[in-house]
């Protein structure tokens, strides 16, 4: 059998096949696939923690008013706090609740720790199906003239 001119049959193939070009494709596309979806996925933890750094903020705030108004209006403040707004199109729930601090000491209890108070503050929303609480809690004495 005559070759034609030019091949030789030990020669070596320069190129690549078809179904060398199509695995290739098929391995770069998963991969391509794979690096989007971790990207997408990146933007959206990023997008809740933006919130919850906000939501954060948010409870901060509101837990310093809840402490003006603690000095301003004792008797009104121990009965606690129950509010419901909106923050940026977010419907939120602000609770406070206050219980005096109950000693569990042998020995007498200081007269600066008589009147203390703990004070547990949460905010809380609901975004589409996700659910947020930041939960804050801090102390707090009744004032002299409360008693």
């Amino acid at each position: 059998m005559m070759l034609p001119a030019g091949k030789n049959k030990g020669a070596p193939r320069k190129g690549f096949t078809l179904i060398e070009i199509m695995v290739s494709v098929a391995i770069l596309s998963i991969g391509l696939v794979l690096i989007l979806q971790g990207f997408a996925h990146s933007l959206n933890v990023l997008r809740i923690s933006e919130d919850n750094l906000k939501a954060t903020f948010t409870a901060e705030n509101k837990l310093a008013e809840a402490q003006i108004q603690a000095r301003e209006d004792w008797d009104d403040f121990k009965n606690g706090l129950d509010e419901k707004f909106k923050f940026e199109g977010i419907k939120c729930v602000w609770e406070v609740e206050i219980t005096p601090v109950e000693w569990e000491l042998e020995e007498e209890v200081p007269e600066s720790y008589e009147d203390l108070n703990e004070v547990k503050a949460t905010l809380s929303w609901e975004e589409g199906k996700r659910k947020g609480v930041i939960p804050l809690v801090t102390y707090m004495r009744s004032p002299i003239e409360a008693k």
